[in-house]
């Protein structure tokens, strides 16, 4: 990226008359900060009466992220009827090769990024209200240290995960350390390992959505309406890009070759 644009991002985010953060500042400014809470208004009564369950943070943190998601589900559906992405079938009659490959015509839209980190981070925060509550049934005192550990390497945990929910209740310190990814048989594939690390990576930058679960029927060839199995469908987990190579397959009877194929999203 060029000076000149780095500079123009710049001036575009950091405060200024016309900057984003400015424009969010004016906007806090109608809010009072006491210590943890936050009351609406300049003008705000000297006591504001809150009476609230102890859960209420986890559970309103799980409700929010259920709203991004259906937002999400609803405008990832409209990306799968417009039909950005299919498979096209090349057969080249001297080399009786078939090739079939991928044919995306519209990459996924990067507002998809922003919403799916919108849902990571308030489900890790409901981890994280859950892990201040559990501190403070427990005796202890709650504090800027505290979040809801999630290790993989299980030294690491001992010496640094218990830590951040000290003063919890044996029981529920029993109950997270089991379920720490490092635990598992596959550590990235474990959820709360996956929610971690994409809320980091939504932190400092778009997520970027070009993976997916690839499905393909089996491939047939079809000769005076007799039909042969050729090859089994295709299942993997692994970035899709306009032209990769689902199937090639070279068969010497030169017959025309008949690919019926679909490619459900997971």
């Amino acid at each position: 990226m060029q000076n000149v644009e780095l500079n123009g991002l710049v001036q575009e985010f950091l405060p200024g008359e016309n900057g984003k953060l400015r424009s969010v500042g004016r906007r806090l400014d109608r809010l009072t900060f006491a210590r943890d809470a936050v009351i609406l208004g300049r003008h705000a009564p000297r006591t504001l009466p809150l009476v609230v369950h102890p859960l209420d943070g986890p559970r309103l943190k799980i409700e929010r992220a259920v709203e991004h998601f259906d937002n999400l589900d609803r405008e990832i559906r409209a990306y799968r009827a417009r039909d950005s992405y299919g498979a096209v079938v090349d057969y080249d009659p001297p080399t009786y090769r078939v090739t079939v490959r991928v044919r995306v015509s519209e990459n996924p839209p990067p507002r998809l990024g922003i919403l799916v980190g919108d849902t990571v981070h308030n489900l890790r925060s409901a981890l994280d209200h859950l892990a201040w509550q559990l501190v403070s049934a427990g005796g202890g005192t709650p504090g800027a240290g505290t979040e809801f550990p999630v290790f993989w390497d299980g030294k690491k945990y001992k010496t640094s995960g218990v830590g951040k929910v000290q003063g919890a209740s044996p029981a529920a310190m029993n109950l997270l350390a089991g379920l720490q990814p490092y635990r598992a048989a596959s550590v990235q594939t474990h959820a709360l390992y996956m929610l971690h690390h994409l809320d980091i990576v939504d932190k400092h930058r778009l997520l970027n959505l070009g993976v997916g679960l690839l499905q393909a029927d089996d491939l047939y060839k079809v000769v005076q309406g007799t039909c042969t199995h050729l090859a089994h469908g295709v299942s993997s987990f692994r970035p899709v890009e306009d032209g990769a190579i689902l199937f090639l397959i070279s068969d010497a009877s030169g017959a025309d070759m008949h690919a019926p194929l679909t490619f459900p999203s997971k």
